[in-house]
């Protein structure tokens, strides 16, 4: 009912419905009380009852008309309380347990109306009394609830407490002191709601005093409480009561006034009593309260509780406090933090220092470094350096805590960090740590200077070459050093170690940055390992230090190039063989109670393990250098290490060095082991040292330490997410282990520095740890490798180690470790199966030679029983992979043992849960419906368990089956919702089960929605899922939450219809921008995206500056995380669809790019870091390029209706540039390349548009000096090389531009920029960069200069090709260099390229010796793709400026890379449909346009066809473009592809090809490497190229239902539809023999029809000429000598002429009519062909009415067709037709001439006319020239007379209608008789009446009396007539004897 009603007032807000009356107010009052208070079944209905009647009333409070909200909480909260006076006395004399729960769902109704209306509520005065009496009853839930009431009563309300203050008080102290955890939790964060309340402005009162007294008192009593909630309320609460009282003008003038010290150790002892409140000053300062807490941190007496929670309230004051305040006291509030490090008394035990490490490290970053801006961290780094050179000598622990945070700093700051001074001290600061005594600091060091290097690789570069001095400096010190003087060489051999640690760290970074290495630094840095390893000294600390600095330097080297490995692999294999191939003997003595090992052997394996370092670097980077020769070695070295571990005692005293000494040899034995190549380990040689090495893991006995090789696979929905905000939260000792051995190996420096610099050192996992995650790791690849018998040993090994004696102290730990430990090696021998595919199909019952099976299977089940949940979930895992090896019986028996194990109750149901969801995905497959059955109902009765942990297990694997099971789940679907209503219905014990049970039902929801639309519109469905979503998207709990929205987003992508989009929005938004934890911020985004996507929301529903405010505020975290935020995907959506107006775009990204001004209030200012700089640009630049629209670009473009003026994207331009000006002015490099890409995009907009004031100028011209400025920017001195590269694109496009098209001094002064670099442009190089960073600039300024030629040449831009003339030959050097280089590099890096370089008789030689020109030897692999990228257009460029004449080959190379090109993108799009021109990239099509239009102009160079094998490459070449034509629709790309095709036919092919192709006498010159192919393979082929474009681009051509007035081609179109058949005239003409032959003649004459009938142009057409003229006379040759070759075109010219006469609407246009005579001239040669159909057109012309034999295009198609037969040689077939057209043509030109149709203005049938004269003419011409052999010699006369009856008809009429127009071409008809015949035509004249004979006088009278009537008319007159269309005139030239 509530729901219902719910929804129906919120339809009513919506749609403005009808009010809501006293009726529904009356029934919520009477009817939902009735049942909230007594119904029988109250049980099965509080929790959701309490949140559907609180809905309701939210809604009701929302409803705008409603005024009974108010009138029914009065009535309510009066009701409830009288109820539960009633229900009380009914408890304390009948005691129901039924009643004790109402009376809770009554306060927790109060709580829930306090928290909607808390204006309509009484004061809590009222309900006190009754809830103390509640409170005596002692049930722990009730007093839960009352203590949750009161804090949202506080919460809620705006009144004033002070009256309630006490007795609220009372009840929180009360809580306090209980025994129940919740309970004490929930009483701190009442009291932080109580301390909210306190008036800060009137703190001196007595009253004010006496209550921060109290709340002080309360608040410290509980720091040390044993629960971990309880002491984090109370710090909060504490911290929130410091923040209220401290008095920030006094802390300021304490600050500003500098107080002495001795004054400051007076306050500080003042305030150390535990009550600081007592007879003190009434007001408090920042140093104070500082002061004091460090004072309660550094009690000795202090635990380790107290000190977390002290770090809770530092953290949360130091949030609360104005940040200006904050920035003011960075330097006290450091040295504050960090003194408790600095004391050695505090400490009893070493661990509790450790903690305190860990504590104040994360105060500093959780409370200060995340609470200030860019310049406060800055300033913090700064202050962190000074202290380290201060105490880096006296306390390590300080050291490393500081280092730690600084790196963290680093990570936040990128690439600001490297100002000068700011990086100057930093490097003062590492450095001094490198030389510490300390082995961790050290390391620490050296992965802080890592943490430096990779904030920003490319500003490092020079640090490598001064480490490298400082290296060569310090080794020199050693060596002349004293001999005697051990310390002073010790502290140098100390020093050249840490040293030489940083410098393996950068060079180990540099590798990931192509632009920073240096391979000559890189060369030096190997020398000098070498220069370190040969120092000669006994076994001794200085020289293990020497030759782990060695290793090390060496391991780094190996990230490098391959090439580079290769060089000095020789010297490495030495050191190996110096270091790894022997044996020594294990040093020891006996001292009577042990064996202890000497110091000798210690340093030995050091040495040795460090070595092995080296050789598993060297497996790792490098695995193709290692030969076969070499993995013999490597065995050996191997085998050496195992020798060495086998001659260790049993028992000996295991020291730290001893045990830090083999665990590293360990670790890197293990680790070389698993690099090792498949080929070395699988061979019959490789048998005996897996042996050993078997041996050697299942020796070692150190299985009482925990790995975590799986950790990663198991979620713990357990998490802690206060641990979001406190990383420390409830951390264990034990696991804390940073000093001892988490730095405590040398390649430690080598590894990413983000694992060590996380947010907690609890991550960070031990070097024995590493040890066993190894171990584990080579016992599965070894089981693998182990035959059978083998396999069954090591199962029995792993078995055996679970057995623990029973009298073992912590037996407990020991077994779960040990369970732990060999679950992970089960894991990891399924995984490895698994991965080769060994098993398959294998059945337990009949395991064969498989018998360990048996035994994983039993290890697994065991699992499955054990207590701890993590251990369980592995042996699920576990489980799953066995399923996948074994056949279906074992899940039968997976699913029986579940249902027994049910059934007796056992505590292993949880494991069997767990195991059933991790199979359900091969349930279908192998399972009958009963075991399956039975499977769905044990995971729903485990769903109802009481142990939670049961249940979470439970749920999970429900959900897991219900989507491995879709639609066939559909009959379980309503047993799983009856299940959702009972649980949510249902009483919970405990906070964990409500959790447990929210998010299961929430997950199963979201599953069930998967199952399709019949689940989904199920009512009942609905219905719940109105319920969960609502209840539960407010949940206090963040798990739901986060759950809530995953449900969301499934329902929006699958059924929208669910969800009401409004208010989801509306509380995504609230999670997005107030939420505490950033999982559910990322995840709130994640979910807004997917609704802007379905475009459900408005503009107004969300707003931009949040969103980058948002991204502000979790781009720590973010960083802290290792994740990219998703408020990014949602900002670049809301970009790409447009939601905001470009206006708001430009002020958002105006104010993030800002500069902020500090101020006093700097705590209100949103301060963005340059990461969010940098991304707010991109996303400007995204938004101007997706407004394309006219008007948008050009402000004289008309604007849409929808549109506003101040809308357009050009009325911003000048923002636009004055932003990218600033990014590049003032920003970061980063900053300032997005800045120059912005006015790329800028110019590339708005560079054609013209002024408004000046029209001839561009609308950039106003701008011109800002793009100048940038691209001097970018050409800096300091400028870093991928800045360069982005200005010389700038440069390319900014001289070819309009805006300096007339600026001369403009252009020289850019072009400077690169033209003065031309000379020594190959010496270049960058001493801060690497050698690729040189190979880059190089190729993009060559680049530049080559798009500048293109574009000057394109456009004949005169100015600009004279400026760059004189640089010509220079530029032609360089270019064929370039060119030269990629050939090389294509050849040498995919040797399938057969199109690529020099192809000549000695060249194989010559790429053998080939040095590049541009780049260095051992970095082909990685500038690669800058040639790749600049090529086409150096490729374009070379073939415009004139002839190569450098080589003869130069063009083979030119053709060579064209064609490689597009065979490259061919291959790349294979055949993925979805490729489309749209989907490359503009890189891709940039290179086919260059290309394509580099072989355009290299086909005419003659040095092209002197080529033997030219024509066999086009062919290939024409294929790859015919198939790229077919994928890519595209109208430019196909237009190139036609010129091309033109220009390769009129220049590319001899008129002798195919006939020497057909003779077989090109084959002797074709390559091997080419295809063979025949001359009508290649002619069909050139014709495919013409037609295919049409075909692509105007498909609706071709279309048979195609009608007349349905097809109207755009320009585009009839573009394409020119070119393609002006390449076919041109193909056709050159090689008119083959056209006879091919079978693509028909498809050709198909296409001509279609463009002749359809376009109304003469395109087509123009092609028949050509065979006309060209292939008809060689038929009819043929035709003479065999019949049989000239059937194809006997064929196809009649097919031709059928679809013509025999369509349904024959004969539409001119040029079909047209067709048709051509059609008929080429099959003349045929007689009997000819006769039929001929008599076919008689038939037709027979039929043809009226109104198509006078139409326009009818007559003039007629004329044509005559007049072009007698052109072309046909005038005897022209006679033909004439004499069959006269008959039909005499009648309809007399009615033409006398009576023009009605329906038409006279003056638009002059045409007609115009061509029936013409058509008689015609006639008599031919007549005159004796075309016809069946003529007589009568025939003339006869057609006279004829004539000249219409003739004079016509004078007659036109001469009375006064149109001048037709007179004049009647008479112009008669003169043209007369002069083609006098004599005839006077002759027959004189033979008429005198009427006939004077109508001709009269009529030239009549046309020379208009005229002159027309030359005396007006001016105006004149204009008038002059505008009217002119008559077509008659224009024939017949020749009479052709």
């Amino acid at each position: 009912i509530c729901t219902d009603i719910t929804l129906e007032i919120n339809n009513s807000n919506q749609s403005a419905g009808p009010k809501l009356g006293e009726q529904i107010a009356q029934e919520i009052q009477t009817n939902i009380l009735n049942l909230c208070l007594h119904s029988k079944g109250f049980n099965f209905g509080v929790s959701i009852l309490k949140t559907s009647v609180l809905d309701l009333l939210q809604a009701l409070y929302a409803y705008k008309e409603s005024k009974f909200a108010p009138v029914l909480t009065n009535e309510m909260s009066t009701t409830l309380k009288n109820s539960v006076g009633d229900l009380y006395t009914l408890l304390s004399r009948e005691g129901k347990s039924g009643t004790m729960a109402k009376i809770t769902f009554i306060i927790q109704l109060l709580s829930g109306l306090y928290e909607s209306a808390s204006n309509f509520m009484p004061t809590v005065k009222e309900y006190l009394p009754m809830l103390s009496k509640l409170w005596k009853l002692n049930h722990v839930q009730l007093k839960i609830v009352i203590i949750l009431f009161l804090e949202k009563y506080i919460k809620s309300t705006n009144r004033r407490i002070d009256t309630n203050w006490h007795e609220i008080m009372k009840f929180i102290v009360l809580a306090s002191k209980d025994q129940v955890p919740t309970l004490r939790a929930h009483g701190g964060d009442c009291l932080k709601a109580m301390i909210s309340h306190l008036n800060s402005s009137n703190l001196e009162s007595k009253d004010t005093l006496s209550r921060i007294d109290q709340a002080t008192v309360l608040c410290y009593r509980y720091l040390d409480d044993i629960d971990s909630y309880t002491r984090l309320a109370f710090s909060q609460a504490l911290a929130k009561l410091y923040s209220i009282i401290f008095n920030l003008e006094k802390s300021l003038k304490e600050i500003t006034e500098g107080e002495k010290q001795e004054d400051e150790k007076r306050k500080a002892s003042a305030f150390s009593s535990m009550y600081i409140f007592r007879k003190k000053p009434k007001s408090l300062t920042f140093r104070m309260i500082i002061t004091q807490l460090i004072q309660r941190f550094l009690r000795g007496v202090s635990s380790n509780r107290l000190r977390e929670s002290i770090s809770f309230v530092l953290i949360d004051f130091l949030g609360l406090i104005p940040k200006h305040l904050l920035q003011k006291e960075l330097k006290y509030l450091l040295h504050s933090i960090i003194k408790p490090l600095e004391s050695e008394q505090t400490y009893s035990k070493s661990v509790d220092k450790l903690f305190s490490q860990h504590y104040v490290g994360n105060i500093i970053r959780q409370g200060l470094i995340l609470n200030l801006n860019d310049r406060g961290r800055m300033e913090v780094t700064m202050i962190i350096c000074t202290d380290i050179l201060q105490v880096s000598s006296s306390s390590h622990f300080v050291t490393l805590c500081l280092l730690r945070e600084c790196a963290y700093i680093f990570k936040l700051l990128g690439e600001q960090i490297h100002q000068d001074e700011v990086r100057d001290k930093i490097l003062e600061a590492i450095l001094s740590c490198q030389r510490s005594k300390s082995t961790y600091v050290r390391y620490v060091g050296a992965l802080c200077m890592r943490s430096l290097a990779e904030s920003c690789p490319e500003k490092c570069g020079n640090l490598v070459s001064s480490l490298l001095n400082m290296l060569h400096m310090i080794h020199a010190e050693i060596a002349t050093a004293s001999k005697t003087d051990s310390a002073t060489k010790l502290a140098f051999a100390t020093s050249v170690h840490g040293h030489a640690n940083a410098l393996a760290a950068l060079i180990s970074v540099f590798s990931n940055s192509k632009l920073s290495v240096s391979y000559t630094l890189a060369s030096s840095a190997f020398h000098t390992a070498v220069l370190l390893y040969s120092y000669s000294d006994e076994m001794s600390d200085i020289s293990v230090k020497r030759q782990e600095a060695c290793w090390t330097l060496v391991s780094s080297t190996f990230s490098l190039s391959n090439y580079w490995v290769l060089q000095n692999m020789e010297k490495v294999n030495e050191l190996w063989e110096q270091c790894l191939n022997n044996q020594f003997g294990i040093v020891m003595y006996d001292n009577g109670d042990q064996i202890i090992i000497s110091d000798r052997t210690i340093y030995t394996l050091r040495k040795r393990a460090s070595a092995l370092m080296s050789l598993a670097a060297f497996l790792k980077y490098c695995p193709e250098l290692v030969k076969e020769e070499q993995s013999t070695m490597f065995i050996k070295y191997l085998m050496n290490t195992i020798g060495v571990l086998s001659e260790f005692p049993s028992k000996y005293h295991s020291s730290k060095a001893v045990r830090t000494a083999i665990s590293m040899i360990k670790l890197y034995l293990f680790k070389a082991f698993l690099s090792l190549p498949e080929h070395c380990i699988t061979n019959n040689t490789s048998k005996p040292f897996l042996k050993k090495l078997t041996q050697v893991v299942f020796n070692d006995s150190s299985y009482n330490l925990k790995a975590s090789i799986l950790k990663d696979v198991y979620m713990d929905e357990n998490e802690n997410y206060q641990y979001l905000k406190y990383p420390f939260f409830g951390s264990e000792g034990q696991h804390i282990n940073l000093h001892a051995s988490t730095v405590a190996y040398p390649s430690c420096v080598l590894e990413d520095s983000h694992e060590f610099f996380k947010h907690s050192v609890t991550d960070s996992q031990s070097l024995f740890v590493k040890v066993l995650d190894e171990k584990i790791k080579v016992i599965g690849k070894l089981f693998f490798l182990h035959k059978s018998p083998a396999r069954k040993q090591i199962m029995s090994q792993i078995v055996k180690s679970l057995k623990v004696p029973q009298d073992v102290e912590n037996r407990e730990r020991i077994v779960l470790v040990k369970f732990w430990n060999a679950n992970a090696m089960v894991h990891q021998i399924l995984h490895e199966l698994d991965e080769h595919s060994e098993l398959n199909n294998i059945s337990l019952k009949n395991p064969g030679k498989h018998e360990y099976l048996q035994q994983i299977s039993n290890i697994i089940n065991l699992s499955l029983g054990i207590s701890s949940k993590k251990i369980r979930c592995i042996a699920a895992y576990s489980m799953e992979l066995l399923t996948k090896l074994l056949d279906t019986s074992i899940i039968h028996e997976i699913v029986n043992k579940c249902r027994d194990q049910i059934a007796l109750g056992s505590k292993s149901v949880a494991g069997y849960a767990i195991v059933l969801g991790r199979v359900s995905d091969k349930l279908q497959a192998g399972m009958g419906g009963n075991t399956y059955f039975t499977l769905v109902s044990s995971l729903i009765t485990l769903c109802r368990s009481s142990d939670y942990e049961i249940q979470q297990s439970s749920f999970k694997s429900l959900c897991q089956c219900i989507d491995a099971s879709s639609i066939s789940f559909n009959e379980h679907v309503v047993s799983v919702m009856q299940l959702l209503s009972m649980l949510i219905f249902s009483k919970h014990k405990s906070y964990n089960e409500k959790r447990v049970i929210y998010v299961g039902c929430i997950r199963v929801l979201r599953a069930l929605i998967g199952l399709g639309p019949e689940i989904v519109n199920n009512p009942d469905f609905i219905q719940l899922f109105n319920i969960f979503l609502h209840k539960y998207m407010a949940s206090p709990h963040p798990l739901v939450r986060i759950e809530a929205v995953h449900l969301i987003q499934r329902a929006a992508v699958l059924c929208p219809n669910l969800l009401n989009i409004p208010l989801v929005f509306k509380s995504l938004l609230i999670y997005l921008k107030s939420d505490d934890y950033f999982e559910l911020k990322q995840l709130a985004a994640s979910c807004l995206t997917v609704l802007i996507l379905m475009r459900q929301q408005t503009e107004n529903q969300i707003f931009l500056e949040d969103l980058f405010e948002e991204l502000a505020t979790t781009s720590p975290h973010a960083i802290m995380r290792d994740e990219v935020p998703e408020i990014k995907e949602l900002i670049i959506k809301v970009c790409e669809l447009k939601l905001f107006k470009p206006e708001l775009w430009l002020k958002v990204v105006s104010k993030i790019t800002s500069k902020a001004v500090p101020s006093e209030n700097e705590e209100e200012i949103v301060f963005y870091n340059d990461q969010i700089k940098t991304f707010s640009l991109l996303c400007l630049k995204n938004v101007i390029e997706s407004y394309d629209e006219p008007y948008h670009i050009d402000p004289k473009v008309p604007l849409p209706e929808h549109v506003e003026e101040n809308d357009r994207l050009c009325h911003l331009l000048t923002k636009f540039i004055n932003v990218a000006k600033d990014s590049v002015t003032n920003g970061l490099s980063q900053q300032q390349e997005i800045g120059i890409k912005l006015l790329i995009t800028i110019i590339k907009k708005w560079d054609d548009v013209n002024d408004l004031q000046t029209p001839t100028e561009s609308i950039l011209t106003q701008h011109v000096i800002h793009f100048g400025s940038a691209i001097r920017t970018g050409f800096s001195k300091d400028a870093p090389p991928y800045l360069m590269k982005v200005s010389a694109s700038l440069l390319s496009i900014y001289v070819s531009s309009r805006m300096v098209s007339k600026d001369e001094a403009a252009i020289k002064r850019v072009l400077a920029f690169i033209t003065d670099k031309l000379p020594n442009l190959k010496e270049m190089h960058f001493s801060q960069y690497g050698e690729i960073a040189a190979t880059l600039v190089k190729l993009y300024l060559l680049h530049c200069l080559a798009d500048i030629t293109i574009k000057a040449d394109h456009s004949k831009n005169l100015q600009l090709l004279t400026l760059l003339e004189p640089y010509a030959k220079i530029c032609i050097d360089y270019w064929t260099s370039v060119l030269k280089d990629y050939a090389y590099l294509s050849l040498k890096l995919d040797p399938s390229n057969q199109y690529i370089y020099l192809p000549e008789e000695g060249d194989d030689e010559d790429i053998v010796k080939y040095k590049g020109e541009y780049f260095d030897q051992g970095t082909q692999v990685e500038v690669f793709e800058y040639y790749e990228a600049t090529y086409p257009i150096i490729l374009n460029a070379l073939t415009r400026v004139g002839r190569v004449k450098s080589r003869i080959h130069n063009p083979v190379l030119l053709a060579g890379l064209s064609i490689r090109t597009f065979d490259k993108i061919r291959s790349s799009c294979g055949v993925d449909v979805s490729v489309s021109f749209a989907t490359l990239k503009d890189e891709t099509r940039d290179q086919l346009y260059n290309c394509l239009e580099a072989m355009t102009k290299l086909i005419g160079q003659s040095e092209f066809y002197e080529l033997k094998y030219a024509p066999w490459a086009m062919y290939e070449f024409s294929i790859t473009l015919l198939l790229l034509m077919s994928r890519f629709k595209d109208i430019k790309f196909n237009l190139k592809c036609l010129r091309f095709v033109k220009s390769f036919v009129q220049t590319g092919l001899s008129k002798d090809f195919f006939k020497l192709l057909r003779d077989k006498k090109l084959e002797s010159t074709r390559p091997s490497s080419l295809l063979s192919v025949d001359a009508t393979q290649y002619f069909n082929v050139l014709v495919h190229l013409c037609l295919r474009p049409t075909e692509l681009c105007v498909t609706n051509l071709f279309e048979k239902t195609l009608k007349m007035e349905s097809f109207s081609p755009n320009s585009n179109q009839l573009s394409i539809i020119k070119r393609s058949f002006s390449s076919l005239r041109t193909l056709l003409k050159r090689f008119p023999a083959e056209i006879a032959m091919s079978n693509r003649l028909s498809c050709i004459l198909f296409s001509i029809h279609r463009v002749c009938k359809y376009t109304n142009t003469d395109t087509g057409f123009e092609a028949v000429t050509a065979l006309v003229e060209h292939s008809l006379p060689i038929i009819a040759k043929r035709l003479q000598k065999d019949k049989k070759s000239t059937k194809v075109w006997r064929e196809s010219f009649s097919n031709l002429v059928f679809d013509i006469l025999n369509s349904n609407t024959p004969v539409q246009s001119h040029q079909e009519m047209k067709l048709l005579f051509a059609a008929y001239a080429c099959i003349t040669p045929f007689k009997q062909e000819f006769q039929q159909l001929q008599q076919i057109f008689v038939g037709i012309l027979n039929e043809i009415d009226y109104e198509l034999m006078s139409s326009n295009h009818f007559l003039r198609g007629v004329f044509e067709g005559i007049l072009y037969l007698s052109q072309h040689g046909h005038a005897k077939l022209s006679m033909d037709f004439v004499a069959l057209l006269n008959p039909h043509l005499f009648e309809s030109t007399l009615t033409i001439i006398r009576q023009p149709p009605p329906s038409k203005p006279i003056v638009e049938d002059d045409r007609c006319v115009s061509y029936s004269l013409n058509i008689l003419l015609a006639s008599h011409s031919l007549l005159i020239g004796g075309h016809h052999e069946a003529l007589n010699e009568h025939a003339v006369e006869n057609f006279i007379i004829l004539l000249i009856p219409l003739l004079s008809s016509g004078i007659h009429y036109y001469a009375s209608s006064n149109h001048t127009t037709m007179l004049k071409l009647v008479m112009e008809c008669v003169e043209r008789l007369i002069r083609g015949d006098p004599a005839t035509f006077k002759s027959v004249l004189s033979q008429f009446p005198p009427n006939v004979q004077s109508s001709f006088t009269e009529g030239a009278a009549a046309l020379k009396t208009k005229n002159s009537a027309k030359a005396s008319v007006p001016s105006n007159a004149v204009r008038k007539i002059k505008s009217r269309k002119k008559a077509t005139k008659l224009s024939f030239n017949f020749v009479s004897n052709k």
